[in-house]
């Protein structure tokens, strides 16, 4: 499964320069020869030391360049958790990313932009149009 596979999701993002949600449950791209080539340079390593019921999301990258050096990141609060809420610019994008395949691009932001000032919608089944498929 294509969307818990840490290491092929490290090489969309590798090959593609971000992972859609339609990436992630796209099961050709589990035998797409680029993102081979990039999986198999992925190694995924449990780590105690991320094991922190304060921040169960936490994660850390670790890159090695061909050069030898060694570079590494850790989020301990990814975005979208309590701690690191969303801006509204980020969900915006999630929402787009989500509904865009189903609803179209011009549909979804105008839903967004509707939603963004809901206090401004005077009946709300205004919206119903805009959730439809």
């Amino acid at each position: 499964m294509p969307d818990v596979n840490c290491a092929h999701m490290v090489a969309v993002a590798l090959v593609k320069g971000a992972v859609s949600f339609v990436d992630s449950h796209d099961t050709a791209l589990m035998r797409d020869p680029q993102i081979l080539a990039q999986r198999a340079k992925v190694k995924v390593v449990a780590d105690s030391a991320l094991n922190d019921p304060a921040a169960p999301r936490g994660a850390r990258v670790d890159v090695t360049l061909t050069d030898g050096r060694t570079l590494s990141h850790t989020t301990r609060f990814p975005p979208g958790t309590k701690v690191n809420p969303l801006s509204v610019e980020g969900v915006n994008e999630k929402a787009r990313d989500l509904m865009s395949p189903v609803l179209g691009s011009k549909r979804t932001e105008q839903l967004i932009e509707r939603i963004n000032h809901l206090e401004t919608v005077n009946n709300i089944g205004e919206l119903r149009a805009l959730f439809k498929a």
